[in-house]
């Protein structure tokens, strides 16, 4: 799906941010997902500053809980603390009155809620050993 007109909310307000923080301007997006906490988006950008991300991971909350603020503040975190090791995607920008969060984009890496509800072995076996 893709999004051309920015009639979603979270696209108008990631454009803006972009412009901001990285001199962008939206190319494309598509819809990835709608289920839990929030809609996730994939931004494509086009005229960015250097060393700006040519794609990345729009996350917006259906509610603005402390569960959003949460996310943003833990990627937030990992991000500053992080070594060349990453251990999360790393937090790009945010708008803090729509709990809006960009991040970066690490491919066609699988969430948890796929592996859980796909019923995969790994992830059985993980969650098995961490409730020992």
């Amino acid at each position: 799906m893709s999004d051309k007109d920015g009639l979603r909310p979270e696209v108008e307000i990631a454009r803006r941010v972009l412009a901001e923080r990285f001199g962008a301007r939206i190319e494309k997006t598509e819809l990835l997902s709608t289920r839990s906490r929030a809609r996730v988006t994939h931004i494509w950008l086009v005229d960015a500053k250097p060393l700006a991300p040519s794609t990345l991971i729009c996350k917006y909350p259906f509610e603005k809980t402390h569960c959003a603020y949460d996310e943003w503040a833990g990627l937030q975190f990992l991000t500053e603390i992080a070594s060349e090791a990453e251990s999360a995607p790393r937090f790009l920008a945010g708008d803090a009155a729509s709990g809006l969060i960009l991040l970066q984009n690490l491919g066609d890496a699988q969430d948890l809620e796929d592996m859980r509800n796909r019923g995969d072995e790994p992830f059985r076996e993980a969650c098995a050993a961490l409730a020992r």
